[in-house]
């Protein structure tokens, strides 16, 4: 059986704990998680989902702290959060994805892009996050590979 469609709208105050506690479940980076730069996706009054836009200090935007709850996965829920959040915008978002999440961030319109094309505060962030996932690999003894990638609008 196919569930309800969810429907997308801005996170609220009621939402935070939810979301931190999700972030923080899945591994995720809980920085900066701030409930006015998320979108939830609700299905039968249950949040199904969420993602948020994350502004850095040199003004980019990234794409960031996407999850769907195990139950709800796997039903296109993740792909119309990103498409909420991303209406509207004009000029590049970025994102950082495991490499086997390429294709997926590719079907919504992203593309990879090589490090030096990051702004600042991405670059930075980039620069940890290959340091952890090298550490993460070495723990989980696979190769975790982490892509920067780009949407631009049209």
């Amino acid at each position: 059986m196919r569930a309800m469609q969810p429907r997308i709208r801005p996170a609220t105050v009621n939402d935070q704990r939810a979301i931190w506690a999700w972030v923080w479940r899945s591994g995720l980076n809980p920085l900066n998680l701030n409930w006015r730069n998320f979108v939830v996706a609700e299905v039968e009054g249950q949040l199904a989902g969420f993602g948020q836009l994350r502004p850095h200090r040199d003004g980019s935007l990234e794409l960031a702290s996407l999850v769907v709850r195990p139950g709800y996965r796997r039903q296109g829920i993740g792909s119309r959060i990103v498409r909420a959040l991303l209406a509207g915008q004009q000029g590049s978002i970025y994102l950082f994805c495991e490499s086997k999440l390429q294709p997926y961030y590719a079907r919504l319109g992203f593309q990879p892009i090589p490090p030096a094309m990051l702004p600042p505060a991405l670059a930075r962030m980039h620069r940890m996050a290959i340091w952890l996932m090298r550490l993460a690999s070495a723990i989980s003894r696979r190769e975790i590979g982490i892509v920067p990638m780009r949407w631009v609008s049209q």
